[in-house]
């Protein structure tokens, strides 16, 4: 036992001066030698006091400390292995306590000292609940290095190591300077699960090409069973892949490769599911959400002319130097009822493939086009035209019919498959086409096909600019259509388009948009209008200014998100609005920070679970537009806790590893291993420290002894 003071500075000696002060002062004022004694003695207890002495017992116990730090985060509970870190416990405690002096701890997301039997602290709910739904190693740890400082030689580690508050520092485990021994807790206590543990895809894909997405799985307790992993579309219930494959042990992580093509082109969610096996702890890890842009290295075109001209002529041109498009294109010479003097052989180029395009190939295009084609010359069969519109409606395809005397009704197209796909109703065969000059009448600029400029204005002028088109067949606007050019007295369709299905349909009454391609200005119009024609027709249209990206498709309470918007022409941060609405209903608008010309960040914190959602907002005329928006489902963080019950040897190993621990098999901690690698404390061993300067009882005795010397200095008749 022994004294150590603190605080020796100033105070101290200002205390000193003033005590020998007042004690030649008292020496010459004062004839009793015993109260002169008596106020010195108070004096010098005073000034000890103000050192605030601490009484030090020290052990005469060599044993290392060393800190035993269970894991009780929920993980831990659901995968049963609690139960293992008792049997640990119950067969290696006495053997470690005669080589190490133990302190024990439990942790979640917070670390406490256990002072009481395990078993007696799980059953107590609220003393669980208190540390936490989550696991944080770094922290939890860190607090016990620091709550013992220097002393402590080593950690023992039961933990299943699934650390899931946050990114680990990368030298979080040297920065601890002290060695840690994780101990393997294996699968013990009848844990079953199959969990899909990560995904290993591209973050965009092109269309009509394969592409392999591979599930990293780990499956415990089903040696010798089947597990399945299927892909699916959120939007869809329709399963796009599956993969089959035997579980060899009971105790294994593998991969499952599923093959996909996408047939449409956009963002989309897709989920790998791994079909749920009887007897599973959880389910709540069968499911990995995940997002992917599905893109095009080519927007391939199929071009059917009937008749060949100028449109032809001007539109094939365009097509053909368009870097994104891939052209296959046909033009019919003759049709079959011309009279000629030669053999079809003599005047054929290539026979017309008809069986080929319309059973065979055309899935493999994304926009067809029929210019002044007609379908009855050519032996076509009803299923070449019931194929066309499945093409259409069932997998995402594009068509467009361009008029002429082979077009629509005057081509015989009513009555067919074709024209329930169409945005308009029928001209007649008997009906007269309106065949001089005229400037369409626009209906609609907002549309991704009229946009031929991101200024309004710029873009209305193009098109009230335009030169004129000639010739116009009888078309009327069918149901739902969207209605973009008519012509100006007959009140015609001119332009019209819709969704239909999966696909995109447009119809154009007029084959004179060559006209646009002349000369000066209109040659903007032309080029623009067809370029957002095709990728309309293709869905691969401009995006909205302002396009909202999140990193991920699902979160968990107190992840942090960060989230882009993007946009095809500069965004000007007066100009845009981001706002968050959380689950209560609450508004916020989010501060977002500039990473290029045209892409924005906005970071944050999901505090809670519930559904959010992002809307992002521009300044059109000064008032501000919805441009976007992006919903996501916040998922309680305990449910993350419980979709992983894997034990993470790399984490545990990396650890024992890096820190000069050791990584043991639950059972084969070895003491006189684990003693040799400790780090070696020198110092001798504290039991406690009392502060005698707070201590009330002494306080009390020293004003105590001041009013005694006070009350005999008066009794003898001293000031």
């Amino acid at each position: 036992m022994s004294i150590e003071l603190f605080k020796f500075d100033y105070i101290f000696a200002l205390s000193v001066l003033l005590a020998a002060g007042g004690l030649v002062l008292l020496w010459h004022l004062q004839n009793r030698k015993a109260v002169f004694l008596w106020r010195a003695a108070n004096i010098v207890v005073l000034l000890l006091l103000i050192c605030q002495p601490v009484l030090v017992n020290y052990s005469s116990d060599d044993r290392p400390l060393v800190a035993v730090a269970v894991d009780v985060s929920p993980s831990m509970v659901t995968a049963g292995r609690i139960k293992t870190v008792e049997d640990i416990l119950e067969r290696n405690y006495e053997s470690l306590s005669e080589k190490l002096r133990l302190k024990n701890y439990v942790f979640s997301s917070l670390s406490g000292q256990l002072n009481t039997g395990l078993d007696k602290y799980l059953k107590d709910k609220k003393s669980a609940e208190s540390l936490g739904f989550y696991t944080d190693l770094y922290r939890s740890l860190w607090d016990i290095r620091r709550e013992n400082g220097e002393k402590l030689s080593g950690i023992i580690l039961l933990s299943d190591g699934n650390h899931n508050a946050g990114t680990l520092p990368e030298s979080w485990i040297k920065e601890l300077n002290i060695p840690v021994f994780p101990v393997n807790l294996g699968n013990k206590g009848g844990l079953k699960d199959l969990a899909i543990n990560g995904l290993k895809v591209s973050d965009f894909a092109f269309k009509n090409l394969p592409l392999k997405i591979t599930v990293n799985l780990s499956a415990i307790g089903f040696s010798g069973r089947y597990a399945t992993v299927n892909l699916r579309r959120i939007d869809s219930n329709a399963t796009l892949a599956s993969h089959t494959a035997k579980i060899n042990s009971d105790n294994e992580s593998f991969d499952a490769v599923l093959d996909y093509t996408p047939s449409l082109s956009g963002r989309f969610m897709y989920e790998a599911e791994a079909l749920p096996l009887k007897g599973e702890t959880t389910l709540a890890n069968n499911k990995k959400r995940f997002y992917l842009d599905i893109i095009r290295d080519k927007i391939r075109v199929l071009y059917l002319c009937g008749q060949p001209g100028p449109e032809y002529s001007f539109l094939r041109h365009y097509l053909k130097n368009d870097p994104l498009v891939e052209l296959v294109s046909f033009v019919i010479l003759r049709n079959p009822e011309n009279i000629t003097l030669v053999s079809d052989y003599d005047l054929s180029l290539i026979p017309f493939p008809v069986e080929t395009i319309f059973v065979s190939d055309l899935k493999n295009f994304d926009v067809f086009i029929l210019d002044n084609f007609t379908y009855r010359r050519f032996g076509f069969l009803p299923e070449y035209l019931a194929n066309i519109k499945r093409w259409v409606v069932e997998k995402g395809g594009g068509l467009i019919m361009i008029g002429g005397e082979n077009s629509f009704g005057k081509g015989g197209w009513a009555g067919t498959p074709l024209e329930s796909i169409l945005p308009v109703i029928f001209d007649k065969p008997q009906d007269e086409d309106e065949n001089g000059l005229f400037s369409p009448k626009i209906e609609d600029t907002r549309q991704d096909i009229m946009r031929l400029n991101d200024d309004e204005k710029k873009n209305l002028e193009l098109w009230k600019n335009a030169p004129q088109l000639e010739g116009c067949q009888a078309l009327v606007k069918n149901l739902n259509a969207k209605v973009l050019l008519r012509h100006p007295w007959k009140n015609w369709v001119v332009l019209a388009s819709w969704d239909i299905g999966k696909g995109r349909a447009a119809a154009l009454g007029a084959n004179t948009t060559w006209r646009w391609a002349l000369a000066g200005q209109s040659t903007e119009l032309y080029y623009s209008f067809w370029k957002n024609m095709i990728r309309y027709l293709s869905h691969s249209e401009k995006s909205f200014e302002g396009k909202i990206n999140l990193d991920r498709p699902e979160y968990f309470s107190g992840q942090e998100y960060s989230l882009k918007l993007r946009g095809n022409k500069d965004l000007n941060r007066k100009n845009m609005k981001l706002v968050l609405v959380e689950p209560s209903g609450q508004r916020s608008e989010l501060e977002v920070n500039k990473i290029s010309e045209k892409e924005w960040e906005a970071k944050g914190v999901f505090r809670a679970s519930g559904k959010y959602s992002f809307q992002f907002y521009l300044n059109e005329n000064g008032v501000f537009a919805a441009k976007d928006s992006a919903g996501v489902d916040v998922k309680p963080f305990l449910l993350q806790e419980k979709t992983n019950l894997k034990q993470n040897d790399e984490l545990l190993n990396s650890a024992a590893a890096e820190s000069g621990g050791e990584y043991f098999d639950k059972d084969e901690i070895l003491v006189n291993k684990l003693y040799s690698k400790l780090r070696d404390i020198k110092k001798r061993a504290v039991i406690n420290k009392t502060t005698l300067w707070s201590n009330p009882w002494l306080m009390a005795l020293i004003i105590l002894s001041f009013l005694g010397e006070w009350i005999y200095r008066r009794k003898i008749g001293l000031w």
